[in-house]
């Protein structure tokens, strides 16, 4: 779109984004509950909630007393989030995500109901009711605590959560509820402080609790308070303890001033209530600051002061008087401000309205009267006029009349300060307000300030205040609109010029756009370019028009005839659009006409009002105050159908032509309408009983409605009478609740005898004339009445005889309460004031008695002709009826009207007459039908009237299908049907084809999203599964290995050899034995691995599985605790472990471990498939799709020039004569022609004019610069896609790196879990080969077998440390701290020896780290195993240990001293260092690197979420507000480029075959 199509269309975009948003608060605050208590009670919960701040952890130590925390907890009753803090994390979990979604309810509701508002439909009041109470909640009660809440998870310190010290920060899944925390955070605090600046009534009505001149000091508490809960998140330390402190301090300061100044209600209770709530406030900060300066320094007991001093405190500010009436003291022209002038103003009010209720105080009226004069310099000044006299006092209970000139004199005077305060204030909106607030309360003038507000908002004004201008709009508009009653927009009829400016304006540019537009047709070679842009600026600008001129339509203006010529002009000299340009100008004719009728009818002007012209009567009422309820205008209709003579009404009260029980509360009546504007009986035509001159009652149907005045205030009736068309035999009278008769209708001489007279001889009851309703009063309150014999009174002189006559009269009696609302009380909860009775005369409907009637029929010659309609024959009968006779048929039709009964209604005369002229004799009526001529009489059979029906329905058919089809001439007959048809195409099948392609591609790509993250997921989680395994199952080796050494001890405690303590090592072997129980089972319960294991006996060898193995195991163990006593090499169960152990059994679990190890790299190079093949589908996906969408995107942009084409085979005579037409109608509206003369240029085919065309036929024109751009878009759809596939690109290369890191921390982990378990395999193997060197050892011989582990061990340690240095790039940092703190430090800080002494140990090698102790611990290793290489190969060889004493324990000393090589130091040393060093040390480092490498991965996850999850917002915000919007200006583009086919006479898309042709084949039928 262009700049000037923007520049109309939407130059008040943000103003109508801001119009939405204060229609919503206005929805919201308009039947709010603006309750002082309720408003005052969450202030005071408020209050506690942010003293809760004033003792809070972080610095309650201030105060330093231990009565502090009592108040802290007291405090926190009224903060829930307080006692968070005694519960688990979880607990906040849940909260947080339970306030997140409230949160989103509320964000939600209230973007639902700007929608409504901007769609121009207010929401519902349900919806409406719902955001009113969610946002008062979290505004007010649940500010602070939810903020509060938010800051527990983001407020962080060392890494730790301060709240809640065992949750680290930004780990794992934390992440997400600290960013979630942090985006409530800042929604709550941004959403709540802006609706504190607007959430308030702006009428200035100091009645009202939420009234409010600013909404500036509530939104100021608001984010002083937010910040509080925020800066209570800093780090635990003095610093920021005194900076908490002092902004407290500052900021509490800064919002009492400014509340103290600006006055932030206008309700005086409201405005204490605020002030102290911040007094106190201010006081607990300044007090807390105090106790931090002199608290045990100088002085004891701040929080005993502050406690002291806060009823003091509380009451000095509730009791404190504003002394504002020495602003009335001030001289007129010395106002500093305009704060000044408007208190002036208001005390000046507020004496006038005390003067009016003669209170003592509005005795300073007068005094501000002299003291005025005699200040005031200007001798026109209104209240010089005023001269006092003693007259003018009068008693203290009399009010001062209205009338009071001197009242009229200040208000006059108080307008001058008003113009004198804007003349010096100009650009001050605040003075302005209040003069328009002035103008509507008091001087009543509702125009004026509509017109006030108005140039208002010309003003550079705040947002508050732009709010509290549309407010008061607002309420005035809605005043005007309920009185009004006909739905009329006031503020569109004021604002008529203006709209009708900018439509002219509007008009005058598309018109000139479209000349620029005819003009490059009138050339040889059009700009593409230069069309292209045309069409963008005038489509937007016609579609301004358009809209425009439907606001117009809606405004009853005596111009709207003007703008209807005009608008006709435009569309038939323009558009040419004959049809609706006619249908206007003749709807101009008919407004301008009832503009006419409507002056010679006006309402509500003058008291010599005319209206005698009208059929109806009318009769006029005011209410004004000196004329309330009088008649001011009456025409003779209504006079007459009352008896009265015109001038006997004029000028006289209503109540005169109403019953008396009606006209004694009708005044009532007229005064609560307008208190109320309640109303049943308006708008609707009533039958109601009016008083006539002769004082009977008389039926009158009126039709009541008022007129309401926008210029003047006050409202006035008019009542239109009709007489009562029905006249029956009826009867009425109107009783008072004693039932005392007070009126009486005509009807009552005839049917009760009695006349108005009668009422004033005596006082007649209802019980007088009909007894029978005291026995059966309930059948008398049904509708059809209860039917008695009535027999009538005889009146006499003095008194009336009820019941005296030998008169008998059948009558029907119906009651119907007569109930006034201004009645209703607690005891008349009905409002009951009377009864209406109702009598009717019955008529005796038998044969006989209608016999007897039609005998008195033949006697009587006073005949009426009566005709009757059969509906069954479409007959009509005329018969002459005696009137008695008939005026009972009249009643027997009316009863039976709804039923099948007939009666013969002939009279007995006409069928006696024999000699009537048939004078229709020998006329015949004829028929043509189909071409012949049937007679009548032969024509009317059922089958032929059907066959004829049925004819003419197929013709009618037939012609209908003829004129909706295409004419040899053009496809449409008119320019509006082609208006409508492209219309109903203005979204194109490719552009909807588009939407959905790019959709589809949008789910594809969310599926892809989610399917990456889900395998990354299930992959990781399989591969910590995988990791646990392995340390489970190097646990495993090590316990079965420290089975094997507890077995051994024990069979060398036999020998004497081992220093072990017997029980100590039966402990040790069973703790042992559960626990390799406990870890095989697991292990076996959740992998698939379990192959066979040969397992050696004495006896032979068994195959069993690993898992059944591991069960032997543990089964031959048990067995060993159970004959520790006799164990021996040779025991059964003893060598069973120690054999297989070392063989086989300890092979197969190697190979598990193996096998897990591989299987764990295996699901890492299956992730990095599984994101290579997710990768490669993506970018197929991406590129294929963008492929597809940039040919039919330049498919489509090509038809764009192939419809503007089809306009060069417009003849160039054609376009210039287009071309003329507009300059002819710009030259129209400039002149400010408005007549209905057309413009005379028109289309005419002439003959000989046209071009010359050659045997080729017309030579074509061509565009110039239409070179297409296909190349430029293509390569931004590749970028496009390039720029989605560059996030599964960045996936990729991430989930590859960190597959390359697992990997490689992979190994060093195998590495860290395996260590522990060769150092134990070597140990056994060791003692078993110093033991026994024929005993096999892994299944081979065991020397060879140490030689291999030994060299394993070695190569193990030293690859374990390259891994570790290659690895500190990926390593945490928290886990090389931790592994240099094992390997370097003292690990007696890290582990707990319970069997040796730490120091101590191996002369306190421990001091230095793990890797000195591995280091001595090999050593250790090799020196035995040399040792036992050196005897074994020299027997002559010494004993190494000097100091060492040889035990005996074999005959053979070589092998005795072989045997004394285990009870050695360094083999004991060798066998605590592995198993109780050694298994500790590297079993928390394999812990802490799993919970490193855990945390890791969960961060992984984590972020890849978060790249997710910002990825998808980015990809659907895209579509939502780029792509979308791109489509949509696409297609508008198209759909313009089309409309301007609507430029083209019909006639002339007829003539040329070639635009006939493209709209009916590729614009109507392809719908591009």
């Amino acid at each position: 779109m262009s700049e000037e199509g923007k520049n109309l269309t939407d130059k008040s975009l943000e103003s109508n984004t801001q119009h939405s948003l204060y229609r919503l608060i206005y929805l919201m605050i308009r039947d709010q509950n603006q309750s002082i208590i309720v408003h005052s009670t969450t202030m005071l919960i408020t209050l506690m909630q942010i003293h809760y701040f004033k003792f809070h952890h972080m610095i309650v130590s201030v105060w330093q007393d231990n009565n502090a925390d009592i108040l802290t907890d007291i405090f926190g009753y009224f903060n829930f989030t307080h006692y968070l803090l005694n519960q688990d994390y979880h607990a906040v979990q849940i909260l947080i995500y339970v306030s997140i979604a409230l949160l989103c309810f509320w964000v939600f509701l209230f973007l639902t109901s700007i929608i409504f508002i901007v769609n121009q439909k207010d929401p519902v009041q349900l919806l409406i009711n719902i955001l009113k109470y969610t946002t008062f909640l979290f505004s007010t009660i649940l500010y602070i605590p939810v903020l509060f809440l938010f800051t527990f998870s983001i407020s962080c310190t060392n890494g730790y959560m301060d709240q809640f010290p065992n949750q680290k920060c930004w780990q794992g899944l934390f992440v997400i509820d600290q960013i979630l925390s942090i985006i409530g955070l800042i929604i709550l605090f941004l959403m709540c402080s802006s609706v504190s600046l607007l959430l308030f009534d702006g009428t200035f009505d100091q009645e009202k609790a939420l009234s409010k001149r600013n909404g500036r000091c509530t939104a100021l508490s608001s984010i002083h308070f937010g910040i509080v809960v925020l800066l209570s998140m800093l780090p635990h330390n003095e610093n920021s303890q005194v900076f908490f402190e002092v902004y407290q301090l500052i900021g509490s300061v800064v919002c009492f001033l400014y509340a103290k100044k600006n006055d932030a209600y206008n309700n005086r209770i409201m405005q204490k209530l605020f002030l102290t709530y911040l007094t106190l406030e201010m006081w607990a900060s300044l007090m807390l600051c105090i106790s931090n300066l002199v608290e045990k320094r100088i002085m004891v007991g701040s929080l005993y002061t502050w406690l002291f001093c806060l009823p003091f405190v509380f009451m000095i500010q509730l009791l404190q008087q504003q002394k504002r009436e020495q602003c009335l003291m001030i001289y007129v022209n010395k106002f500093d401000n305009p704060v000044q002038l408007v208190n002036h103003v208001h005390e000046v009010i507020k004496l006038v309205e005390y003067d009016k209720k003669r209170l003592p105080q509005g005795q300073l009226l007068n005094g501000y009267i002299e003291f005025h004069n005699q200040t005031c310099p200007n001798p026109l000044c209104p209240l010089k006029k005023v001269k006092f006299s003693l007259n003018m006092f009068k008693a203290k209970n009399e009010l001062v009349s209205k009338t009071d000139k001197r009242h009229q004199l200040v208000y006059d005077t108080m307008t001058r300060l008003f113009i004198m305060g804007i003349g010096k204030f100009p650009t001050d909106v605040f003075i302005r307000i209040e003069y328009a607030l002035f103008t509507l309360r008091i001087l009543k003038s509702k125009p004026q300030a509509l017109e006030e507000l108005s140039n208002i908002e010309k003003l550079k004004s705040a947002m508050d205040e732009k709010y509290i201008v549309f407010y008061i709009k607002s309420v005035i508009e809605a005043e005007i609109s309920e009185l009004s009653g006909d739905g009329q927009d006031f503020t569109e009829q004021r604002d008529f010029d203006e709209k009708f400016g900018s439509f002219k304006q509007a008009m005058e540019r598309s018109v000139s756009l479209l000349m620029e537009f005819w003009s490059q047709f009138a050339d040889e070679k059009p700009d593409l370019v230069k069309l292209y842009e045309i069409g963008s600026k005038l489509f937007p600008i016609r579609m301004y028009v358009d809209t425009t001129w439907k606001r117009l339509q809606r405004i009853q203006n005596q111009q709207l005839p003007q703008a209807l010529r005009l608008y006709s002009k435009y569309l038939i000299e323009i558009f040419n659009d004959r049809i609706s340009g006619f249908d206007l100008l003749e709807q101009a004719r008919k407004i301008e006409s009832s503009f006419a009728q409507r002056k010679a009818f006006k309402l509500g002007m003058t008291s010599n009002l005319n209206v005698d012209g009208q059929e109806d009567g009318c009769v006029f009422i005011s209410l004004e105050e000196e004329k309330f309820g009088q008649i001011y205008a009456i025409n003779m209709a209504a006079a007459s159908l009352l008896g009265f003579d015109k001038n006997e009404l004029m000028n006289k009260k209503v109540n005169n032509i109403m019953p008396s029980l009606y006209a004694k509360h009708h005044d009532d009546f007229l005064r609560r309408f307008l208190d109320t504007n309640e109303a049943t009986l308006l708008n609707k035509e009533r039958l109601l009983l009016g008083k006539h001159k002769n004082g009977y009652l008389q039926g009158i149907n009126v039709l009541l409605r008022p007129v309401y005045h926008v210029l003047k205030e006050g409202v006035e009736f008019v009542g239109t009478f009709k007489k009562e068309k029905r006249i029956k035999d009826a009867a009425y009278l109107i009783c008072n609740k004693e039932y005392v008769v007070e009126d009486i209708s005509g009807g009552c001489i005839n049917l009760l005898g009695l006349d108005v007279k009668s009422l004033s001889i005596q006082e007649i009851h209802l019980f007088d004339l009909f007894p029978e309703i005291k026995e059966c009063y309930g059948d008398f309150k049904l509708k059809q009445g209860k039917s008695i014999d009535f027999i009538l009174p005889k009146i006499l002189d003095d008194h009336i005889a009820f019941g005296a006559s030998d008169t008998t009269i059948k009558l029907s009696v119906s009651i119907l309460d007569i109930n006034f609302l201004i009645m209703k009380s607690s005891e008349n909860e009905q409002g009951l004031a009377g009864y209406q009775v109702k009598i009717e005369r019955q008529v005796d409907l038998s044969s006989s008695n209608i016999k007897q009637l039609q005998k008195k029929t033949s006697k009587n010659q006073n005949f009426s002709f009566r005709l009757q309609f059969q509906q069954t024959g479409m007959h009509f009968y005329g018969e002459f009826t005696d009137a008695n006779y008939s005026e009972m048929i009249t009643h027997i039709q009316d009863q039976s009207m709804f039923t099948n009964q007939e009666y013969d209604l002939k009279s007995k005369e006409v069928e006696k007459n024999e000699d009537v002229i048939d004078y229709s004799q020998g006329i015949r009526v004829m028929r043509l039908f189909e071409g012949v001529i049937y007679d009548i009489e032969k024509f009317q059979s059922d089958a032929d009237m059907e066959s004829y029906e049925e004819i003419q329905i197929k013709r009618e058919e037939q012609q209908n299908q003829e004129n909706d089809e295409p004419n040899e001439s053009g496809y449409f007959r008119s320019s509006k049907e082609l208006q409508e048809t492209l219309n109903a195409q203005s979204e194109s099948k490719t552009i909807r084809w588009l939407y959905y392609i790019s959709f589809l591609l949008t789910i594809l790509l969310i599926i892809l999203c989610i399917l990456n993250n889900v395998f990354e997921r299930e992959e990781i989680n399989n591969q910590n599964s995988n990791w646990n395994m392995i340390i489970k199952q190097s646990d495993m080796i090590i316990y079965l290995n420290e089975i094997v050494l507890y077995s051994r001890e024990l069979m060398l405690l036999n020998l004497g050899i081992s220093y072990y303590n017997q029980d100590k090592l039966l402990f040790n072997l069973n703790q042992s034995i559960q626990q390799f129980d406990s870890m095989s089972k697991d292990i076996f319960m959740k992998i698939s691995f379990n192959s066979d294991v040969m397992m050696n006996t004495q006896s032979g060898e068994e195959t069993s599985t690993l898992e059944q193995a591991s069960q032997q195991i543990v089964s031959k163990s048990l067995n060993i605790q159970q004959v520790y006593s006799q164990l021996n090499e040779n025991q059964i169960d003893y060598y069973y472990v120690i054999y297989n152990s070392l063989n086989d059994f300890i092979r197969a679990l190697l190979d598990m471990y193996m096998n897990t190890i591989d299987l764990s790299d295996e699901k890492t190079n299956k992730l990095y498939n599984d994101i290579l093949v997710i990768l490669i589908l993506s970018a197929c996906l991406t590129f294929i799709s963008s492929i597809v969408l940039t040919c039919i995107l330049t498919s489509t942009l090509d038809k764009r020039q192939e419809i503007l084409s089809i306009f060069l085979d417009i003849p160039e005579k054609t376009a210039k004569l287009f071309y003329s037409k507009c300059e002819n109608f710009l030259s129209q509206i400039s002149s400010n022609e408005d007549d209905e003369v057309l413009s005379e240029i028109d289309i005419i085919e002439e003959k000989g004019n046209d071009e010359p065309v050659s045997l080729l036929g017309r030579k074509r024109k061509r565009f110039k610069n239409n070179e297409n751009k296909h190349m430029g878009f293509f390569m931004k759809m590749i970028f496009l896609a390039s720029i989605i596939e560059s996030y599964f690109i960045m996936i990729y290369f991430l989930d590859s790196n960190n597959a390359d890191q697992k990997i490689n921390i992979l190994n060093e982990f195998n590495q860290t879990s395996i260590s522990a378990s060769y150092y134990s395999i070597l140990v056994n193997s060791l003692k078993q080969y110093i033991y026994n060197d024929s005993f096999n050892l892994m299944n081979q011989d065991s020397n060879k077998t140490m030689v291999q582990l030994i060299n394993s061990v070695y190569e193990i340690d030293t690859l374990y440390q390259k891994l570790h240095a290659v690895n500190v790039e990926y390593n945490d940092v928290s886990y090389i701290d931790y592994y240099n703190s094992i390997m370097f430090d003292n690990l007696c800080t890290r582990i707990t020896l319970s069997e040796i002494t730490c120091e101590s140990f191996a002369n306190g090698i421990l001091d230095h780290g793990l890797m000195t102790a591995v280091s001595r611990h090999f050593q250790n290793i090799r020196k035995l195993y040399n040792t036992y290489q050196n005897l074994i190969s020299n027997d002559s060889l010494d004993f190494p240990w000097s100091n060492y004493t040889l035990l005996q324990l074999s005959a053979d000393p070589k092998k005795n001293k072989l045997l004394n090589l285990l009870n050695t130091p360094e083999s004991f040393e060798i066998n605590d260092m592995q198993f109780y060093v050694l298994k500790d040390a590297f079993t928390l480092l394999k812990n802490e690197y799993l919970d490193v490498v855990t945390n890791d991965q969960e961060n992984y996850i984590v972020q890849q979420l978060i790249l997710m999850i910002f990825f998808l917002l980015t990809l659907i915000l895209a579509l939502l507000f780029c792509w979308n919007p791109f489509l949509r200006k696409l297609n508008r583009e198209i759909w313009s480029t089309k409309c301007l086919l609507t430029f083209i006479p019909i006639d002339e898309i007829a003539k040329i075959r070639t635009i006939n042709n493209y709209i009916r084949t590729v614009i109507l039928e392809q719908n591009i």
